[in-house]
């Protein structure tokens, strides 16, 4: 099939890309291999600088909803149905078992 297409039986030339993709510095590096010096401020603050909550922070934050609640309650719910439902299993167990 290869001689078919080229009859010469030379293999065509590829083209030479003009340039390279350009990589920045930090392209590819994950994080954790970034020296403390480059990652930022935030992320790594001064040794003598003291971090804390400011108080707008703490006010703006959202208390607890209704979903969260309903959260609880469907997680409380699910184990409550397994352990009736386990429950129900032991007791046809020990009803086999006493006919037997």
């Amino acid at each position: 099939l290869y001689h078919s297409l080229h009859p010469s039986g030379t293999p065509p030339l590829l083209p030479i890309p003009l340039s390279t993709p350009s990589t920045g510095h930090s392209a590819g590096i994950p994080e954790a291999d970034t020296p403390p010096q480059n990652r930022p401020l935030l992320a790594n603050p001064r040794p003598r600088c003291e971090v804390r909550e400011s108080s707008v922070a703490a006010v703006r934050r959202p208390e607890p909803t209704m979903a969260h609640g309903v959260d609880c309650n469907y997680v409380e719910t699910r184990l409550q149905d397994t352990k009736r439902r386990m429950m129900a299993a032991l007791e046809l167990v020990n009803l086999r078992v006493s006919y037997q």
